[in-house]
């Protein structure tokens, strides 16, 4: 990890949007996380299932997060604790609220990344 400060990818968006097959392809890719190890929050279940042998292969520890109540400094600390990431991939339920997450994560988390997904044939305007 470098300094005291640890990269988030946020992917949020609507249920069947691509957030999750697009957190796979990112982890395929060699380049992202160059052989470090990454943290995936879930904090939604998808159509699409992450497959183990990507995730194995990523270095890349999934922990679940299925009550806005748990999106807390406290327990996303024990998070960070538990595996000891380089970085952080959270994949936002996109029916909660973005300033409340933004809020309510660690101080040390510096958002790097933030992708916002929309399945268009699926989106009313």
């Amino acid at each position: 990890m470098f300094s005291n400060t640890i990269p988030l990818y946020l992917i949020n968006g609507f249920l069947e949007g691509g957030k999750t097959s697009f957190i796979q392809d990112v982890l395929t890719n060699g380049d992202f996380a160059d052989g470090q190890k990454t943290l995936l929050i879930l904090c939604e279940e998808g159509e699409v299932e992450y497959a183990p042998d990507i995730l194995k292969a990523a270095k890349a520890e999934v922990e679940f997060i299925k009550d806005e109540e748990e999106f807390n400094p406290e327990h996303l600390s024990e998070l960070v604790k538990k595996h000891r990431p380089t970085q952080i991939m959270l994949e936002y339920n996109g029916m909660w609220s973005l300033r409340t997450m933004a809020q309510k994560a660690p101080k040390d988390w510096i958002f790097y990344q933030i992708f916002m997904f929309v399945d268009h044939s699926k989106y009313q305007v």
